[in-house]
């Protein structure tokens, strides 16, 4: 018998380590020292580019971005044990951290190629799929190229993205709900039997409804319908994801969390809540059982800590 294993992942955008005011460069000490607090397996980074700017890149993260903090953010998770590092290919990319040893990754696909948008955003988003062993044990010959056919041992997939903060239209079926299509297709041709469950988590740029009373979302709404804003209300992501059968961590009633009722009171600097842990059984049986919010002044959005129950 195979038992369970708990799997801790924790999502930060670190706003490009540029503060909560995106016009303060921060050292990369602090984050550090949070990511530590959290005691997670993987972390899923978003805004966290490579550097140094170019004359591409909007301000003002062109002209203050602290590229060297980047490099000692990087440095300091391998001193952490984070020794398993990938990045999506894209400016504003997202960063893929693992203490755990890494079976297969995929490489950094595009989310963008299939909206008619993508070539009036100014920017693009990409996404890469990881698979972790879930048992020190289990280390294998893990690498970009391993089969993903193989039996063997339980692994945990996982991918690291970042959806777009614009959405080009008011309604559903925009960038982000094609972003998301896209990302689905391709976990469909990619997933492999040896892993148990699929984790997404990270900044959606879309509250859900749902979590809200009436009159908190009257406000919200009032907000996104802003002429200089311009955001749906609902981008249909959530629906598209519930349909596929995820499930978001802040929808499992039976987790651990150190809120009080269903989503956490906020993780965006706008008091709404835009980042979510959303997790897919696959191959084995998979309970959420804890969800945390770490409170931070580093950084536009908070921490968020997710315990996966995995059956191995």
């Amino acid at each position: 018998a195979g038992g369970r294993v708990v799997l801790r992942v924790a999502q930060w955008n670190i706003n490009c380590l540029c503060g909560v005011d995106c016009r303060t460069p921060q050292a990369a000490k602090p984050f550090l020292e949070v990511i530590a607090s959290t005691g997670a397996d993987v972390v899923l980074i978003q805004e966290a580019p490579v550097g140094p700017p170019n004359e591409f890149w909007p301000e003002p993260w062109r002209t203050i971005f602290p590229t060297s903090a980047m490099r000692s953010l990087e440095q300091g998770l391998r001193d952490l044990g984070y020794a398993v590092q990938l990045r999506t290919s894209c400016g504003n990319a997202s960063l893929f951290c693992s203490r755990l040893p890494l079976h297969r990754a995929t490489e950094s696909i595009s989310l963008d190629v299939n909206n008619d948008w993508r070539k009036a955003a100014q920017e693009t988003r990409q996404a890469v799929l990881a698979e972790v062993c879930l048992r020190p044990r289990d280390v294998d010959s893990g690498s970009k190229s391993a089969d993903r056919t193989t039996s063997g041992p339980p692994v945990a997939a996982i991918y690291a993205t970042h959806l777009h903060h614009d959405n080009a239209i008011t309604t559903p079926g925009g960038i982000r709900e094609s972003e998301v299509t896209t990302l689905l297709d391709h976990w469909r041709s990619e997933a492999s039997p040896r892993a148990r469950c699929c984790v997404l988590a990270t900044d959606f740029n879309q509250a859900r409804r749902s979590d809200y009373s009436k009159r908190d979302w009257a406000a919200i709404s009032e907000g996104l319908r802003k002429p200089w804003v311009r955001q749906p209300e609902d981008d249909g992501v959530a629906d598209v994801l519930s349909l596929a059968g995820w499930r978001c961590a802040f929808d499992c009633p039976a987790a651990k969390r150190n809120w009080q009722g269903g989503a956490p009171p906020l993780t965006h600097w706008t008091g709404t809540v835009v980042d979510y842990p959303y997790v897919l059984p696959h191959a084995g049986d998979v309970d959420v059982v804890g969800t945390y919010l770490v409170y931070s002044s580093l950084s536009d959005h908070l921490p968020i800590v997710t315990d996966v129950s995995i059956s191995v």
